[in-house]
């Protein structure tokens, strides 16, 4: 097997990462909005420095007082 070398995210970048996330998690609790299909694929870098993260596709999202699934 070939060797790649690889090098995984720097601790303070997970931990920038984290805020973020939990942070988006916070906004989404204040606002009693559930994502439902929380997922690495629905976390977006949105720069080039990838230093910021995007929440994305609430498709199967729902407001807590309205939920729509038995799985929630």
């Amino acid at each position: 097997m070939q060797d790649k070398q690889y090098e995984g995210f720097d601790v303070s970048v997970i931990k920038n990462y984290t805020r973020q996330i939990l942070k988006a998690l916070e906004f989404l609790e204040e606002r009693q909005i559930i994502h439902c299909d929380l997922k690495p694929e629905n976390i977006l870098l949105c720069d080039e420095q990838a230093e910021n993260l995007k929440v994305v596709d609430f498709g199967s999202g729902c407001k807590t007082s309205e939920q729509a699934y038995t799985y929630v």
